[in-house]
């Protein structure tokens, strides 16, 4: 990528409609009359970017909370460069959670009149439009590009200058940048690459930069002095933590095994003189049997020392982070003495170990294997790593930059337990149930408690700012103690709406006054069921749009469905309302999502059954009449018979004085936060309104009640009768309805349109429905 491709100055586009404002001394153009909480937003936005200081910024969903993002970092970065034009000037780094999110960012940036130069980033998964390449996944498509691009047989793998300046100068979200890129002939994914030095604006998944194993992947990202976005940042801690867990499972060590021995076999061939194998590399065909040895049995090692552990079955043991170390000397056989475990951490830092696992990688990409060793080594890494901070030595230089890092075994714990069910299968599989199979599914599951070290390792590229913003931040106190940071700018605004535009309910009671109560131990209560479809049905009929409904869990979902399809199912539909239910499955979740929607837009109104901390309730936009009611059944808190979850709550109730906070206070937390998100789906703008409803009497309770969102409890009410709670909604509606508020649709305003019909079509059959054209042209503007 040559320097002259880069371009200091943001360019805009001239748009006379739009609002100029002074935000913290710098002007920003934002597309609309900005309300007063988007100004202090943005004041905020630029306050942290041009301080250098950490932010916290907590805005409800829908109160424009990305245009102000983008708007306010974009406008200080225009600033900046045209102040001080340099050669490593900063950038804006902008995550969000998925793609789908992303996508969202680049249609809101194209109402904006900043256009960056952009690139969006995207594993081989999203991005590979090699047919070949494309028969694989995860790792293997990794390794299976990589092949094909070695040997000159992808037709996609190269671009030139052209190709960089077509594609650097466009807002294209994944989706159009892959189809571009397939227009031009350049693989999106090294396309992505060569654009990230030259692009002002990167997108990408926040778990890119919290996980380290896609630091390597995209090393040409510049941190240093750029500013780092995690939008929808409510789950950055779990994927935080989820990033450094890690775990050596039987299953998965066969398979590392399996393909050393693939590689031995593929060096007998050459030791042969087989003319198979006569593109690999000299360097890779010179490993030896030794070398691959070297690799294989310290796995086979760990491998059969997990299965000798008694006692295990499907409970498992527990041990704390500090026996990671001596469980993996012990397993892998460098326990005969220390001089063992130093050679081995000798060979780490002398990449002699990298070298061979790379050398066998390189033998076996003829064959389209090596994801399993690639996997192994990312894994050994991290333990290496843990044994090189407890032994004060030098770590690998590959991975030298986290020596700084402050990360120990402590903010772990440990999990060595059966997969029953997959034994289960394995024996109802078998013809012969001779083979005993006791171990063969056994796995030893690292847990990372400390989302920090994910933040220590960024911060340790010295970034201007790191933001984070959600509109379910609060307590923040909580998040800058788990990350370990500290956040000199915190903002934590309410709603622009009125009080009067959102009705919250709370049922307690059901219409033989029975209590709801959702727990583990009354979920299945049958009569309750039967009473709960009946209070949705009136909901829903009475609700004049959508209407979605969250549960604590698929299986929960899936019962409860199954048991209203007879009849509550039917009553709904017959009523005028479709209903759909959500899938686990992204692409035929995404097909069920365009059918509602779909539906509400043709007035039939629908339910939309989701489950908490699913697809619907994570950052999925509704607008207008898509959602007027929400409603959650239960309270959803983390599985409590959850392994990771009982390990959880144990580390926090033994760093409770350091986090400042406990496993019970945790627990509440991330089922409020959890509730919050799922209920914010209603409320897109200032115009817009909606129901909120809970059902569950432990809702009424004050423990969990001062944990809704501000905005959410002005208008609250403690219903205990579900009839009364039904001619609530049927009020609130009505009210809404004579006060003709308007709702602004995702169009342009109608004003500036002339409306004229075209044509009216007769009825060709019985029980059809005739239908109008009509032509929708923009006024010519008066002289």
């Amino acid at each position: 990528m040559d320097n002259s491709l880069k371009c200091p100055q943001i360019h805009t586009v001239e748009d006379p409609t739009q609002t100029n404002l002074i935000c913290s001394g710098i002007p920003v153009v934002f597309p609309y009359k900005p309300y007063p909480s988007q100004v202090e937003y943005i004041s905020s936005v630029i306050e942290a970017c041009e301080s250098s200081k950490h932010a916290l910024l907590e805005s409800a969903t829908g109160t424009g909370k990305t245009l102000s993002l983008l708007c306010g970092s974009l406008a200080w970065l225009k600033q900046k460069r045209a102040s001080c034009p340099e050669l490593n000037y900063p950038k804006v780094i902008y995550s969000s959670r998925t793609h789908a999110q992303l996508a969202q960012i680049v249609g809101q940036l194209r109402k904006t009149v900043y256009r960056p130069s952009m690139c969006i980033l995207a594993s081989r998964d999203h991005t590979c439009i090699n047919k070949e390449a494309r028969k694989y996944s995860g790792s293997q498509l990794n390794i299976t590009c990589m092949r094909l691009k070695k040997i000159k047989k992808c037709p996609y793998a190269k671009g030139t200058r052209e190709n960089l300046i077509k594609l650097r100068g466009k807002l294209l979200d994944l989706e159009d940048f892959r189809s571009e890129c397939k227009s031009i002939g350049w693989c999106p994914f090294y396309a992505a690459r060569e654009l990230i030095p030259a692009a002002d604006l990167l997108l990408l998944p926040y778990n890119y930069i919290l996980d380290l194993m896609y630091h390597s992947m995209f090393r040409q990202i510049q941190y240093a002095n750029s500013i780092v976005i995690f939008d929808e940042a409510h789950n950055v801690q779990s994927v935080a933590e989820d990033a450094w867990s890690f775990d050596f499972s039987i299953e998965w060590l066969k398979k590392c095994v399996g393909e050393i021995d693939a590689a031995k076999m593929v060096k007998e061939s050459i030791l042969r003189g087989e003319g198979k194998y006569d593109n690999i590399a000299a360097e890779v065909k010179n490993i030896t049997m030794e070398e691959l040895d070297f690799v294989k049995y310290p796995i086979i090692n760990l491998m059969e020392y997990l299965k000798k552990v008694e006692n295990v079955g499907e409970e498992g043991l527990t041990f704390d982070g500090k026996m990671l170390i001596e469980l993996f000397i012990k397993g892998t056989g460098y326990s005969k003495d220390s001089s063992t475990v130093k050679d081995g951490l000798s060979l780490l830092n002398s990449n002699t170990y990298s070298t061979i696992l790379g050398n066998c990688s390189e033998l076996l990409a003829p064959l389209n294997l090596g994801a399993q060793i690639t996997l192994w080594f990312q894994t050994i890494s991290m333990v290496f790593w843990f044994m090189s901070n407890e032994k004060q030595a030098e770590f690998s230089s590959a991975f030298k930059f986290l020596n700084k890092v402050n990360c120990n075994t402590h903010d772990y714990k440990l999990l060595l337990h059966d997969d029953c069910e997959k034994d289960k299968r394995k024996e109802k599989n078998k013809e012969k149930k001779k083979e005993k199979s006791e171990g063969e599914f056994r796995s030893l599951k690292a847990f990372c408690f400390n989302p920090g070290f994910s933040f220590m390792v960024i911060l340790e590229k010295n970034p201007r700012s790191i933001i984070l913003t959600s509109g379910t931040l609060t307590p923040m106190e909580l998040i800058e103690r788990d990350l370990r940071m500290n956040f000199s700018i915190k903002l934590a605004q309410g709603h622009i709406i009125d009080d009067n535009q959102v009705l919250t309910q709370i049922i307690t009671h059901d219409y033989d006054n029975s209590k709801f109560n959702f727990n583990y131990e009354n979920r299945n209560n049958t009569k309750q069921i039967y009473s709960l479809g009946k209070l949705i049905k009136e909901i829903s009929i009475n609700t004049t749009g959508g209407v979605l409904v969250f549960f604590t869990s698929y299986i929960m979902l899936n019962k409860y469905y199954g048991i209203w399809k007879a009849d509550m199912i039917p009553l709904i539909q017959n009523a005028g309302r479709r209903v759909y239910r959500e899938n686990a499955d992204s692409q035929k979740n995404a097909e069920l999502m365009k059918e509602y929607k779909e539906s509400i837009k043709r007035s039939l109104g629908a339910v939309f059954f989701a489950v908490c901390r699913g697809k619907v309730s994570e950052g999925m936009d509704f607008f207008g009449s898509e959602a007027r009611t929400a409603i959650v059944v239960g309270v959803p808190f983390p599985a409590a018979t959850c392994k990771r979850v009982v390990l959880k709550r144990q580390y926090l109730d033994e760093h409770h004085e350091i986090l400042g906070v406990n496993s019970q206070m945790w627990y509440i937390q991330e089922a409020m936060r959890t509730v919050n998100q799922s209920l914010g789906r209603i409320i897109r703008n200032k115009q817009d309104y909606g129901a909120l409803v809970l059902i569950d009497y432990r809702y009424s309770n004050d423990w969990l009640r001062n944990k809704l969102s501000f905005w959410m409890a002005k208008n609250l009410r403690i219903v205990g009768d579900s009839v009364e709670a039904v001619e609530n909604l049927k009020t609130f509606f009505k009210q809404i309805e004579d006060k003709k508020l308007k709702v602004p649709q995702k169009h342009k305003r109608s004003s500036q349109y002339d409306l004229s019909l075209i044509h009216i079509s007769e009825p060709t059959r019985p029980l059809y429905i005739s239908y109008a054209v009509f032509c929708l042209k923009k006024k010519k503007k008066k002289k």
